[in-house]
């Protein structure tokens, strides 16, 4: 019998955000003044692969309790709904494996200016 244990976490890039005006050389970062969003992330883990991957806002849900994503290969994606979100914000993304092990969380940090 041969038994593999899997200790090595997953790992999730910092997402990118579609539709956003790159505003940082003024000290905003990246500004929407959109409703929606698409968001992907590259997500990598050579053992037992990555199972699901989730994104949240601001205030952690915790494990298992953010939005979950699409997987694709080693990418995943999201649609996100950025109504109400007005300021600056951060978006978090993090990434779970097959044996139960979560990435480390990544980020992003954006400004929504509502209409």
């Amino acid at each position: 019998t041969t038994v593999k244990f899997d200790n090595t976490t997953p790992t999730a890039s910092a997402p990118t955000m579609s539709g956003g005006v790159d505003l940082t050389l003024l000290g905003l970062g990246y500004v929407f003044l959109s409703n929606t969003t698409n968001i992907s992330t590259a997500v990598i883990d050579n053992l037992s692969g990555v199972t699901s991957v989730e994104y949240y806002f601001d205030t952690d849900p915790g494990q298992g309790h953010g939005t979950p994503m699409t997987i694709n290969g080693g990418t995943a994606t999201a649609t996100a709904n950025l109504v109400g979100l007005n300021g600056q914000h951060v978006l978090h993304v993090r990434a779970l494996d097959a044996a139960g092990n979560w990435s480390a969380v990544a980020n992003r940090t954006f400004t929504r200016i509502g209409l």
